[in-house]
């Protein structure tokens, strides 16, 4: 299972910036707080960038420690 940062290292910010059309400073938090919002977890799956499980077990993962 890949973390959230490890998903937006894979893919890069800068192409998930042009992919989702958001600010590169977006992108860029999201891996330094290893956490892809909610909001956001369509366009991953949209894409085939990650899975529903895959995001919602990093999340789990994270609370239940």
């Amino acid at each position: 299972m890949r973390s959230h940062k490890q998903i937006v290292d894979e893919v890069g910010p800068v192409a998930l910036a042009s992919a989702f059309d958001l600010p590169l400073s977006t992108t860029r938090s999201w891996s330094r707080r290893n956490s892809i919002p909610a909001g956001a977890w369509h366009g991953f799956v949209s894409k085939g960038l990650a899975t529903y499980e895959e995001l919602a077990q990093t999340v789990a993962k994270s609370v239940a420690a």
